[in-house]
């Protein structure tokens, strides 16, 4: 893909997805959230933090990514910014919503679910925190489907897989071709 923007011309490299500043600003996000695990603009405290499943964590936030990737964060046009600008602006507000995504609404469900099966079943605490988890991997894969067909997350699959194949046929016709 960034082979044909650079074909393109340098006109067409504004609009070309891979350069694109909302990529950088998801894959900085992630790290910072999935990866270093900290927050900037939310203090996550143990109040508001369960014990809890990180692979129903990672599907959510990265469902949320998925969501965020699909849509312009900038309400307005920044056409006239810099890439640099825009880039920062992009970048605070995929920080800032991940954050939101996590601390507010996925921590709030992990706390809900796991009083609500306190108080509904009795059994042992490795019991407890199995059920807990394999629920909250339920609700996430769910929160994930339902954010896939938002987002038309299968038809970019189905590109991505094409476009891998693309470049493999086009760097066996070159090899190919060299030995000609």
């Amino acid at each position: 893909m960034l082979i044909a923007c650079l074909k393109e011309g340098v006109g067409y490299i504004r609009v070309c997805p891979i350069v694109q500043t909302r990529y950088f600003a998801i894959v900085i996000s992630c790290i910072l959230h999935l990866v270093v695990r900290i927050t900037v603009f939310i203090d996550q405290s143990k109040d508001n933090n369960a014990e809890t499943s990180s692979l129903a964590t990672y599907i959510v936030y990265l469902s949320m990514m998925d969501l965020i990737y699909s849509d312009e964060l900038i309400p307005f046009d920044c056409s006239q910014l810099s890439i640099l600008a825009k880039f920062i602006v992009e970048l605070l507000l995929t920080v800032f919503m991940g954050e939101v995504c996590l601390i507010a609404f996925w921590s709030n469900i992990e706390m809900i679910t796991l009083s609500l099966l306190n108080s509904h079943i009795d059994t042992d605490d490795q019991t407890l925190q199995a059920i807990h988890s394999y629920l909250l991997i339920a609700l996430s894969l769910f929160i994930s489907w339902i954010v896939s067909l938002e987002t038309n997350r299968m038809e970019k699959l189905c590109s991505l897989f094409e476009f891998a194949k693309q470049i493999k046929v086009e760097s066996h016709q070159k090899g190919s071709a060299r030995l000609h």
